[in-house]
């Protein structure tokens, strides 16, 4: 492999392979490169010395050629070379160096990692040739795109005037809505953190939301995901010890039976919150399925309901009227997730109470409060409320439910990708996100 990767614009040959290439993409044409031409291409263009390369890497370095030409960022380019602005040599030699980096990067890191990047472009390697999507030629869109939100922003109103298309947020006569405690608890990012001397944890509602912009209907998507994204130590320089769901769940009651003993009437509201957020923090571990357990110091990341949601929205010009020209919608395609954390779990059972499962700092607590040494508040959680969006956090879930009332706007309704029935976003976060299909569940 070449030390340096750096181009040396006096050896671009005039009729190099990779130029042509170059070429007839700028050009909008079709191109059809065989596996011998990316390889000769590989080594005596790019000089890539292909002795030093891994065999199962070189097998698929053409592959990843093709990967980075057709994600180029340069590409985005275009118009500053069609308006004389970019030179055609400073361009392709932009694309070349970006091309030879690229490569020189994915033989350091290895096999997998080209694996990881070919299975993330969904393409497979070609048995004689590789082809390249003709761009085309109409390059120019019949409209221009006012982007007039965050990027955080959740739900959008799409509309036209003249010949501009805007994004932006809904009036402010929409309607607000303000979500239950236990709406709360799964509603798109919004997140809460449970701190005591022995447990902690944290539930993140992390949505994964992609929009499209499309020149003629959508076509529905129902690709069915893994429950589990992501696993994650949280501090690597720290242990992990596991926890079965049979075990928390003992804990919990018992934390719950010694509030309640301890707390006054007055404060029964708070107790049933406090068990609301129990049950979901567990409902979690059950939902995901690995053994029925979890691990201290771990990061959980899954989809929540383990179905995909959809808003579809037909463009409108400033009057509320449908165009007559081609037909233009919007599409958000919505992916309920929830990042679970258990950050530490540090009592443990009590072997001296033989007729039950309990545990040693709560039963210690017990005492001491039953000999009137400490007050109830010494167990009481630390609870913090955060809105996701805006990155402001609060005490109190009263405060996050009026933050939402007024700052944001009442989600619109959402479509099931699979049987495509309706749903209202309050409905959902009540429900975990879950509800019956027809479709999923024939296919289960």
């Amino acid at each position: 492999m070449s030390a340096d990767p750096k181009v040396n614009t006096k050896q671009i040959q005039k009729n190099s392979a990779l130029k042509k290439c170059f070429q007839a993409i700028v050009d909008r044409k079709k191109v059809n490169i065989n596996m011998l031409t990316l390889k000769k291409m590989l080594e005596h263009e790019l000089r890539l010395d292909m002795r030093s390369v891994q065999k199962d890497l070189k097998s698929i370095l053409p592959l990843m050629l093709v990967i980075y030409i057709r994600n180029w960022p340069g590409w985005q380019r275009s118009v500053d070379y069609f308006t004389g602005n970019l030179t055609f040599r400073d361009w392709f030699v932009k694309f070349r160096h970006y091309v030879t980096l690229k490569l020189h990067s994915i033989i350091c890191n290895g096999y997998k990692k080209a694996l990881e990047e070919i299975a993330a472009e969904k393409l497979q390697q070609p048995d004689k040739s590789t082809h390249i999507e003709e761009i085309p030629s109409d390059s120019i869109a019949p409209f221009c795109l006012s982007v007039e939100y965050s990027p955080n922003t959740v739900d959008l109103v799409f509309t036209r005037k003249r010949d501009t298309v805007f994004l932006k947020l809904h009036a402010n006569d929409t309607g607000h809505f303000k979500p239950s405690f236990k709406q709360l608890l799964n509603w798109p990012y919004v997140g809460v953190e449970f701190v005591t001397p022995d447990l902690s944890f944290v539930r993140f509602n992390e949505f994964e939301i992609d929009r499209f912009i499309h020149l003629n209907a959508p076509k529905t998507t129902c690709d069915r995901r893994e429950v589990i994204e992501e696993l994650e130590i949280i501090n690597t320089s720290a242990g992990q010890t596991t926890f079965s769901l049979n075990v928390l769940w003992a804990y919990i009651f018992q934390y719950m039976s010694l509030m309640r003993s301890y707390v006054i009437m007055e404060n029964k509201e708070y107790l049933d919150r406090l068990e609301y957020l129990f049950e979901e923090f567990l409902k979690d571990i059950d939902e995901w399925d690995m053994n029925y357990s979890i691990a201290s110091n771990t990061s959980v990341l899954f989809n929540i309901g383990n179905q995909t949601y959809e808003r579809n929205k037909v463009l409108l010009d400033e009057v509320g009227c449908r165009p007559n020209a081609s037909e233009i919608t919007f599409k958000e395609t919505i992916i309920p997730k929830i990042k679970t954390r258990l950050l530490y779990f540090k009592d443990t059972m009590d072997d001296s109470v033989a007729e039950d499962i309990s545990f040693t700092f709560l039963n210690d607590a017990n005492k001491r409060l039953e000999n009137k040494e400490i007050s109830i508040a010494k167990i009481f959680p630390y609870l913090t409320f955060h809105c996701l969006l805006c990155h402001v956090n609060y005490n109190n879930s009263n405060e996050l439910a009026e933050h939402i009332a007024s700052q944001h706007v009442r989600e619109s309704n959402v479509t099931c990708s699979e049987c495509q029935k309706p749903f209202e976003v309050e409905t959902l976060a009540l429900n975990r996100w879950k509800h019956d299909c027809n479709i999923s569940s024939t296919k289960d």
